[in-house]
């Protein structure tokens, strides 16, 4: 059960990274585009 809830959280954690990657992404293109 515990190897569960840390792969879970190990997840919970990749996603939340992924999501504020895309997030500097799409400012950084907002730069660049001059919106």
């Amino acid at each position: 059960m515990g190897d569960m809830l840390a792969d879970l959280s190990e997840r919970a954690s990749a996603a939340q990274l992924i999501d504020e990657l895309r997030a500097l992404i799409r400012r950084a293109r907002q730069r660049l585009q001059g919106v």
